[in-house]
């Protein structure tokens, strides 16, 4: 979403020799994801040499990227001094004005927002909280930005004190998207008790979830709930955290870690724009600085118990699995999310009979007439992969009642019938709907030519499995599968051919098996 940015010419100040070596060290780290290392050299870098416009936009890079918000602001009001500014450096300009509390300065930079592309449509939401701030009316809101008006427009509500409808708006938007809601309705919540109206923030904290059971009690018991959007500065946080998540479902990790870094700008202190910067930051593998991030809500009342969960992420992306796996155990005995966490670690370390385990104690502690078709996928898989296909079977199938047009299940379900021979027809059936879904998937592929293999169709195994190949070149099980469909074909040499591509990307445990048909064929 930012704007490129080319130091040519006039713009291309020579960097002195004293800056020469903090840029280059900096570079080295920027280019290692050292952000700690970059931040700080960016930091001397720009010190010795502050006019330097290359210096600056590799400055404000890293110090956005790195959560610095005094040096990304440096590096952008030095880049303002030179008349190039990226487009997203003019939000994190209207932070500062906003946190400095100068509202005259606020609405020029969102005059300048508005008169560029690429932030535009986040400048008539801003201009609401500038009008709550000052007292004054608050012009129409005009934006292409939709689906954070509402969302705005509620929370705006209830920081002027005219909450009207506005309680009933959150209900109303929890029937119908409750991952939106969720962080609406606590925001909502902790600004409603801000303003002393902490029976009607009880009220929207409804259900069972732990993060709203939390807030809930807390409420109850008299204590302040931390992440009530109440100026123009937590406006801003409450929706750059709000695009940074939703970026993060389009996986744009870069973009999505700059919105959420812009919101820990504008409101240090929220929990909420943290976990959300700890996420993006771990989308882009930078587990340990969302670790630091996640720990730093370890004493919120409300934010914990979900940083606690996220945690547990984090410390197996480290390599640490044992402490992730501990961490979930000791919440395993109180939510059943967590007992399908241990399912899932110990499935990624191979343990696919202590997966299966506490997959089982899962659905039996949800009900099995309860169960979604995600746990009984994942606790087939974990049977399958322990040699439990009868059981992995009558999983998979309940999984496909539930969801019949799943792709995955079709598959799942199809290429295990269709190895062990088992009702070879339904099994091409079921691989073909899966198809039809994702035609180009080559996994699919491959399967329906296994199962035409296993059906006695040699000719066609052999054309559908040259197809699966061409979709993916370096699968192992592909060129193994193709391997073996040439010998059945008569093809030796290029059977030997495939078979010898499978074990160049193949895992060593299947290497001796490779051999034995690369030595002696087929039987």
């Amino acid at each position: 979403m930012a704007a490129a940015l080319v130091a040519t010419g006039a713009a291309a100040k020579r960097i002195e020799p004293s800056a020469l070596g903090a840029y280059v060290r900096a570079r080295v780290a920027d280019k290692a994801s050292d952000s700690a290392t970059a931040v700080a050299s960016y930091t001397a870098a720009l010190t010795m040499s502050s006019d330097a416009a290359m210096v600056a936009f590799r400055a404000y890079r890293a110090g956005v990227d790195g959560g610095d918000y005094a040096l990304a602001l440096r590096a952008a009001q030095t880049l303002e001094r030179t008349g190039i500014v990226p487009s997203d450096a003019r939000v994190l300009l209207y932070i500062a004005a906003v946190r400095e509390r100068d509202w005259r300065a606020a609405a020029n930079r969102l005059d300048q927002i508005e008169d560029q592309d690429g932030f535009d449509f986040l400048a008539p939401l801003f201009r609401g909280w500038i009008s709550q701030a000052t007292g004054e009316k608050a012009p129409p809101s005009k934006t292409t930005a939709t689906a954070y008006v509402a969302e705005n427009d509620i929370l705006l509500a209830i920081a002027r004190g005219e909450p009207g409808d506005s309680i009933d708006a959150v209900s109303s938007l929890w029937s119908t998207d409750r991952y939106r809601a969720s962080t609406l309705r606590l925001a909502a919540a902790a600004s409603l008790a801000a303003h002393k109206q902490r029976s009607a923030a009880i009220g929207l904290l409804a259900g069972d979830d732990p993060t709203v059971v939390a807030a809930r009690a807390a409420l109850s018991s008299g204590k302040r709930l931390a992440g009530a959007v109440d100026n123009p500065a937590r406006g801003a946080a409450f929706i750059l955290a709000r695009m940074a998540g939703d970026l993060m479902n389009e996986s744009s990790a870069r973009s999505a870690i700059t919105l959420a870094r812009f919101a820990t700008f504008a409101d240090p202190a929220s929990p909420n724009a943290r976990l959300v910067a700890a996420t993006a930051l771990g989308l882009a593998r930078r587990n340990t600085e969302s670790l630091a991030l996640i720990d730093s809500v370890a004493r919120d009342p409300v934010y914990a118990d979900l940083g606690r969960s996220m945690r547990i992420d984090r410390l197996e992306a480290l390599g640490r699995t044992d402490e992730a796996y501990a961490e979930a155990a000791s919440r395993a005995a109180r939510t059943t999310n967590d007992l399908t966490r241990l399912g899932d670690i110990e499935a990624r370390r191979g343990r696919f009979a202590e997966a299966a385990g506490h997959y089982r104690r899962a659905t039996e502690e949800i009900g099995i007439d309860k169960v979604g078709a995600p746990l009984w996928l994942a606790l087939g898989n974990a049977l399958d992969q322990g040699g439990d296909w009868r059981g992995a079977r009558s999983a998979f199938e309940r999984a496909l009642a539930l969801s019949p047009d799943d792709p995955r299940l079709l598959n799942q379900l199809g290429y295990g019938m269709a190895t062990r021979g088992e009702e070879i027809d339904r099994a091409l059936a079921l691989l073909r709907r899966a198809d039809a879904a994702q035609p180009e998937n080559a996994a699919i592929t491959d399967s329906i030519g296994w199962a035409e293999y296993k059906g006695g169709r040699i000719a066609r195994a052999v054309e559908i499995l040259e197809r699966a190949r061409i979709l993916d070149p370096v699968e192992p099980e592909i060129a193994e599968h193709l391997g073996d469909v040439y010998w059945a074909a008569g093809r030796r040499v290029e059977a030997r051919y495939a078979w010898a591509a499978a074990r160049e990307t193949a895992a060593e445990a299947s290497h001796d098996r490779i051999d034995g048909k690369l030595d002696r064929g087929l039987p």
